[in-house]
């Protein structure tokens, strides 16, 4: 074969190569990969046990209702009990992520505390159904706290906000004081909207150089 057919196949065997290479790349997608920023679902999954949801990492989806197994929330995760259902969950150690909202969506539930410490870094705690119970630990929310349904019993519980108390769509929630406080913190200017009827506050401080507006 002479100097010049070699040198075809040889081209002809590297431009081959190639297009198998492309080829591969085309056909083959990576699996989607949850980032630090997705939503963590709390979910009753295979696997999960309910007495210690701040440290078992099969109860929490990035789906509602999904499969668990994604590892518990980190700090810029937001949380929610969307399509958590009925069951009673309890923190066994702190939990902290960018936010809480126990959701009016498929849940009914019971988000328990169990006097460890809830922090949330950037966003509110939102009670919109089922019920919260908050233990006896000083609670860091990095937001609002707001009640518009379900039940949240304060028990002995110290609510730090760094933003609002937020109690103006509370119509047939309910809320049980006991010897909680809600404090705010941050030195930042905070409103409280107060129940329209209803249940009262145990205790309520504002650190110096923070402000409180109470409003309508």
């Amino acid at each position: 074969m002479d100097t010049t057919c070699k040198r075809l196949m040889r081209a002809l065997a590297i431009l081959l190569s190639l297009a198998i290479i492309a080829l591969s790349v085309v056909v083959w997608t990576p699996a989607a990969r949850a980032t630090t920023l997705d939503t963590h679902f709390l979910v009753a999954a295979a696997g999960c046990t309910t007495t210690a949801i701040a440290t078992d990492t099969d109860c929490w989806s990035h789906t509602a209702g999904g499969t668990g197994g994604v590892g518990v929330p980190g700090s810029e995760n937001e949380m929610s009990t969307q399509s958590s259902g009925s069951g009673t969950f309890l923190m066994d150690a702190a939990l902290t992520g960018d936010d809480l909202t126990l959701s009016a969506i498929g849940w009914s539930g019971t988000f328990d505390a169990n006097d460890f410490v809830l922090t949330t870094n950037n966003g509110p705690l939102t009670v919109t159904a089922g019920t919260f119970l908050a233990g006896s630990a000083t609670h860091i929310i990095g937001g609002s706290l707001a009640i518009s349904g379900g039940t949240m019993n304060a028990e002995s519980a110290t609510f730090q906000l760094t933003s609002s108390l937020d109690f103006s769509n509370c119509v047939s929630c309910t809320f049980t004081a006991g010897t909680s406080t809600i404090t705010f913190v941050g030195d930042a200017a905070h409103t409280f909207t107060p129940f329209a009827t209803g249940p009262i506050l145990n205790s309520m401080t504002v650190d110096a150089g923070d402000t409180l507006t109470a409003q309508e």
